[in-house]
């Protein structure tokens, strides 16, 4: 027979009249959330007889022992997916449309560059309808490898530009003039190099492309700054990567159809139409989300009373008796390397794939779109996941653990799949390892690193910290693409495969890019983290336990 101990203390009030119970039990997954004077939590019972509410709070005793709080103060109504997805959903879409763009170029951007020439001149089809042609990218005086990779590269130094550009700006200006001026560059670029008539001019147009890339970070911050509930927030985060998926999974197949009907040059004109519409849609619906800049429209009274104040973090002794302002710590920049050794892995990827598969399986536009395409379909899958699986990876006691251990997985299974994928020489089955791995790999990567933003950095430095880290992206893709190319028409490791040659060795090379963002994840980012985890969790503490007055409530610990 089971015995209960129960002592009763006295003890200072907490937040309001409040009787607090500190018990061990498990949640159900279906309770309302709220905000209360002394943190977060979810309504688990509201009395009938006197109103009564009781909140079990996200954080725990020293002997890991749940706590529920007794009130009758009035908390914050219950907020439900759709209360922030009302906020939330022009923003995705957005995202959505700035990546499709992209997206839709990626079957199209590789045979576009082997068809154009230095100076105008005419370069042969590829894929040649001729099985047995196999100088596609051979010809000096039309595109090649080398080409491919540096025009890669250059959208990429654009984007990595505007990623830490409209980071920052959108910090003083505001998130919506920010998100409307990348989809008017955006569309502007494409269009642009729909009508290139040789590489040079091609060039330009992608860079002005990549910079105008840099919705991304300002539509997580606008995330930061709605949702105030902190578990709440690997949810739309993995809504965001989930935009960027639906993106790659719809944009390869409509660009491959496009280019199949129209052409390849029609394939360029379709995202800079959808960004045209885009654009006037999102000057309506996107609400200014900042908490004091934005020269489109302040952030509006009712955000704050619905979701709350985003709180900034309080200046230091030295800020306020005329000291330098406190700059950003240390951990961003250390993620900002992390996040590079993986984007610099995944740019092998990226900037060689249609060559990959040409010599391998002779394929054009439209089999690399529905490579992609089904790729893109597993990744939506997966990131709308990613809360469920950061649970799974987490350990109790440890807060933040569990974003280094979905950093670890996530590096264990893109290196997997970049060092071996272009030794299999059967088209079904490069399909079939892709599923397995590759999708998982990389839809739970970069919610785990937006979460890093949340628990590390303070409000008033997120859309800077985000702009960096994001940026991360566009160096590894700006700096890989530029020596892919040297390095795939190099000998070392070179085979011999039906339609053509290549060497492997860029995929050794990712293979230990990806090795060294495990260790800088499990051996740098690890103590960062943990240790803004636990003040974040003291800190809640002692802000919890300020008293309004000298009232005398009930303790209760129930232990069995």
């Amino acid at each position: 027979m089971e015995s209960k101990a129960e002592q009763v203390v006295d003890t200072k009030v907490l937040g309001g009249d409040a009787t607090v119970v500190a018990v061990k039990g498990e949640r159900t997954g279906k309770e309302s959330r709220v905000m209360t004077k002394m943190g977060p939590g979810v309504v688990v019972e509201v009395r009938g007889d006197d109103g009564v509410k009781v909140v079990e709070l996200d954080w725990r005793l020293a002997n890991d022992s749940k706590v529920y709080v007794y009130t009758k103060d009035e908390t914050p109504r219950v907020l439900t997916f759709l209360d922030y997805m009302s906020v939330l959903w022009p923003a995705y879409m957005c995202g959505f449309v700035d990546f499709l763009g992209l997206a839709i170029a990626i079957p199209i951007l590789p045979y576009y560059i082997l068809e154009l020439s230095w100076d105008g001149s005419e370069c042969p089809q590829c894929p040649n309808p001729d099985p047995n042609y196999d100088l596609c990218g051979k010809i000096p005086e039309c595109g090649t490898a080398v080409d491919l990779g540096a025009l890669t590269g250059c959208f990429s130094i654009g984007q990595f530009v505007g990623n830490i550009i409209m980071g920052r700006v959108s910090d003083r200006v505001g998130r919506k003039f920010v998100i409307l001026a990348s989809l008017f560059m955006s569309g502007l670029g494409y269009l642009l190099c729909g009508v290139a008539s040789d590489l040079y001019q091609l060039y330009l147009f992608r860079c002005l492309s990549g910079l105008a890339g840099g919705t991304m970070p300002v539509i997580i911050s606008i995330v930061l700054d709605t949702v105030q509930d902190v578990p709440e927030r690997a949810k739309f985060f993995g809504l965001a990567g989930a935009s960027i998926g639906f993106a790659f999974m719809f944009g390869p197949a409509i660009g491959a159809g496009v280019a199949a009907a129209l052409g390849k040059r029609a394939g360029f004109f379709a995202p800079a139409v959808i960004a045209l519409v885009t654009l006037i849609c999102a000057f309506y619906k996107i609400i200014e989300t900042h908490p004091t800049a934005g020269i489109l429209g302040k952030r509006p009274k009712w955000l704050d009373e619905k979701f709350g104040k985003p709180e900034g973090k309080k200046k230091t002794t030295a800020v306020k008796a005329g000291g330098a302002e406190e700059s950003l710590p240390t951990v961003v920049y250390w993620t900002f390397l992390g996040n590079s050794f993986g984007s610099m892995a995944f740019a092998t990827f990226n900037s060689m794939v249609a060559l990959v598969f040409l010599y391998l399986y002779n394929w054009g536009a439209t089999e690399i779109g529905m490579f992609l395409f089904t790729n893109g379909v597993i990744n939506i899958f997966w990131a709308v996941q990613s809360r469920k699986i950061l649970e799974k990876l987490s350990v109790p006691g440890i807060k933040g653990l569990e974003y280094i251990r979905g950093i670890v997985f996530s590096v264990i299974l893109t290196g997997a799949y970049l060092g071996a994928y272009s030794y299999i020489t059967n088209g079904v089955m490069q399909f079939v390892f892709m599923a397995l791995v590759l999708p998982l790999g990389m839809a739970i990567k970069q919610p785990t690193y937006s979460q890093i933003v949340g628990v590390t950095v303070p409000l008033q430095f997120r859309g800077r910290a985000n702009g960096i880290i994001s940026s991360a992206n566009s160096v590894g893709n700006g700096l890989v693409p530029f020596v892919a190319g040297p390095l795939f028409l190099s000998d070392v490791f070179k085979q011999k495969y039906e339609y053509g040659e290549f060497s492997h060795l860029i995929y050794v090379i990712a293979v230990v890019l990806c090795a060294l963002e495990g260790l800088n994840a499990w051996f740098i980012l690890r103590p960062a983290v943990l240790r803004a985890a636990a003040k974040s969790r003291d800190s809640d503490v002692e802000v919890s336990n300020k008293g309004v007055g000298e009232q005398t409530v009930e303790l209760t610990v129930v232990a069995e």
